[in-house]
């Protein structure tokens, strides 16, 4: 594949990982239909699949590690465009694998300990939901930082929120990177630098906590009678 025609280049998206920073990789992009072979005694046939590969080019010696995939597909590719399509495809794994993440780590659904399958699906819907809300926030917040949260959180919650990390009750919703800072810290989280976010594990624990305090928030201004202005 390193020998096949170059079908044109795109640019992907790659995200933070450790200590490596993100970057926009320009990619070549070739294809080819091939066969695999099996071991000459299993008595298998042939396998049809269709090779993606590609190799960034045009990177600064900052990038330890160029981007390099051979992606093998079943699907048909016999074109650029669908090459691409391919490659979109296998560039959904990273958020993929943070929802997974977060449904093991995080919701814990591994240690579901229900009586029968029926009891573990109906449980699995509800951490489903849970885990798309976490991982929804942390993408709002690295993609539209400077966004108003009280499409994320509720107004209890966002004054609440304000409430624990500011010793006051904000009168406007705060940033979704905001909240998203406040979150972290009631999930364990500490900044380590200026671009630093909390990772979806904290932000678990802190959206874990939060709906309790502002249900408490709420009681207690309906048992005094005061309104939700501060």
């Amino acid at each position: 594949m390193a020998a096949a025609p170059i079908a044109g280049t795109i640019e992907v998206a790659i995200p933070r990982r450790g200590s490596r920073p993100a970057r926009t990789a320009k990619l070549q992009v070739s294809h080819s239909s091939e066969k695999l072979k099996p071991p000459v005694a299993s008595g298998f046939p042939e396998i049809d699949v269709w090779a993606v590969y590609v190799r960034e080019t045009g990177y600064g010696e900052q990038v330890q590690e160029p981007i390099e995939w051979m992606l093998l597909t079943s699907v048909r590719t016999e074109n650029f465009e669908q090459a691409c399509e391919r490659l979109n495809w296998y560039g959904r794994r990273w958020g993929i694998e943070v929802y997974h993440r977060i449904l093991k780590s995080g919701c814990r659904i591994e240690d579901r300990r229900l009586a029968d399958a029926g009891n573990l699906q109906s449980c699995l819907a509800i951490d489903l939901v849970v885990g798309w809300r976490v991982y929804w926030f942390a993408m709002v917040g690295r993609e539209k930082p400077d966004e108003p949260c009280d499409k994320i959180l509720s107004e209890d919650e966002w004054r609440v929120l304000g409430a624990w990390a500011t010793k006051k009750i904000p009168k406007t919703a705060p940033s979704v990177k905001q909240a998203m800072h406040w979150i972290g810290r009631m999930g364990g989280w500490r900044k380590r630098g200026e671009r630093d976010n909390p990772g979806t594990t904290c932000m678990w624990r802190g959206l874990a906590r939060l709906p309790a305090m502002a249900q408490g928030y709420r009681l207690a201004l309906d048992l005094h009678g005061v309104g939700r202005d501060p």
